[in-house]
């Protein structure tokens, strides 16, 4: 029997659904489906139990029938989550980086952790005795809202994370990391920009700030040289690089990546702008996808892609 897995994301404008066939050692995408937002999808609209009920009925209709026998994984916004990048003693047990991570949690949110699902995942260091830890936290109340919106579409959901790393994982199978340079996954929502910087070996650094106001007509260049220099700025503040030059390359995921967007930013850097293609190594079944959608757009299935490859 093949392993069917459903990955899901919840973009601020778009739920996108991508079906991932696992058969024989080779992967397939059989289906993908985008479906806008009835309104900006952020947290009021999440918790709101009227609005949440009104868009699962429409999805109910919208997705159809999916696999009984498949599971589920939902990439849900980062801005949705408690994050943060901690050092911790490479020879630290498994208990005792659960004990850490649970004192980091504590002093992360203001209410009780008892309120939070939460998770860590150490990354060996090349060298040195000082490994980095990820802890990312998610309100239960949040989770259950992904469930009841989500709910009796067919699949078991197994696993809620976040987009930026669903996006991290599709970067990661289907493009290779230089072995000199890091590489920088950015993403603009909204009036946030998010992103992680990752270089052969695991090192790791997660970026997130708000980004100048930026209107609907802000003129393209202006845009890029806003996010250019959050983007870098961040970086040196965490100690990662001096200065975008740096990077192998700057790959672009989510949302709002519109081609004049991107022809600016790469007219602002000397490193390789592109859109992450997350379908870049996958098989695609027939009709799988709109080819317009695969040509113009790919970068917003990355955390859909990213959650079906858990």
């Amino acid at each position: 029997m093949p392993d069917l897995t459903i990955g899901v994301s919840l973009g601020r404008k778009h739920l996108r659904l991508v079906q991932l066939r696992r058969e024989g050692g080779s992967e397939e995408v059989v289906r993908t489906l985008e479906l806008p937002a009835p309104e900006p999808l952020d947290l009021a609209f999440l918790m709101d139990d009227a609005k949440r009920a009104g868009w699962h009925q429409e999805l109910t209709t919208l997705v159809g029938d999916l696999p009984a026998d498949a599971t589920a994984v939902v990439a849900i916004p980062v801005g949705f989550c408690a994050l943060r990048v901690f050092p911790v003693d490479a020879d630290l047990t498994e208990d005792e980086l659960a004990e850490q991570s649970k004192w980091e949690l504590e002093h992360l949110v203001l209410s009780s952790p008892d309120e939070y699902y939460y998770g860590s995942d150490r990354i060996q260091a090349e060298v040195g005795l000082t490994d980095t830890a990820v802890l990312v936290a998610v309100r239960k109340s949040v989770a259950t809202a992904v469930r009841d919106l989500l709910s009796g579409l067919g699949p078991r959901i197994v696993a809620v994370e976040a987009d930026i790393f669903a996006a991290q994982r599709a970067f990661e199978h289907n493009y290779d990391l230089d072995d000199l340079h890091p590489t920088m996954l950015l993403e603009r929502s909204g009036s946030r920009l998010n992103g992680v910087v990752l270089k052969r070996g695991g090192t790791f650094r997660f970026l997130s700030d708000l980004l100048p106001e930026l209107g609907d007509d802000t003129p393209a260049s202006t845009a890029a040289e806003a996010f250019r220099n959050a983007a870098e700025r961040l970086a040196r503040a965490q100690g990662v690089l001096e200065s975008l030059e740096e990077l192998a390359g700057i790959y672009l995921y989510g949302d709002e990546q519109s081609e004049a967007f991107v022809d600016a930013l790469r007219d602002t850097s000397e490193a390789r702008v592109e859109k992450l293609n997350p379908f870049r190594r996958l098989r695609l079944a027939p009709d799988a996808i709109d080819e317009l959608v695969l040509e113009t757009r790919p970068e917003g299935f990355a955390a859909a892609v990213g959650a079906s490859l858990w």
